[in-house]
């Protein structure tokens, strides 16, 4: 399974919709960080976690860097690739989200073929770690 956080419903479509292109994996789309938050819970309760999130900066209430801090803080959570994804990226806050943990930090693609190339990148990243595994329950 791999997570996606954008309350942009048109950036989460057209992202979602290219990781579906592709196929392979089970993609659960968000539109709010605390969503994000309470399927992750769910998850560790399954022993079923996701194998990449992918997560917005630019979000109310619990921004992609809190999102991320609170992902990495996690025991059960630590491992997994978190991928931020955003329109506007600074050195300094790819600095940041690297520091905290951030597997990758990518400026969203303004056009198709460009979104393509970063969700291969994606899927790349979400069946290394899937691979990397030792539990059967992560999915």
């Amino acid at each position: 399974m791999l997570l996606v956080d954008d309350d942009d419903f048109d950036d989460r479509d057209l992202l979602c919709s290219a990781l579906e292109k592709l196929g392979g994996l089970k993609i659960e789309c968000m539109e709010f960080s605390h969503e994000v938050i309470s399927k992750l819970k769910y998850c560790i309760t399954l022993g079923e976690l996701p194998c990449l999130i992918i997560i917005e900066y630019n979000m109310p209430r619990i921004n992609g860097g809190h999102l991320l801090s609170l992902i990495k803080d996690e025991e059960y959570l630590n491992k997994i690739p978190v991928v931020v994804f955003s329109t506007c990226i600074t050195p300094k806050m790819n600095d940041t989200f690297n520091s905290l943990g951030a597997a990758a930090c990518y400026l969203k693609s303004d056009n198709y073929a460009g979104i393509i190339k970063q969700v291969r990148f994606f899927k790349e990243l979400a069946f290394s770690f899937f691979q990397n595994q030792t539990s059967p329950n992560f999915a």
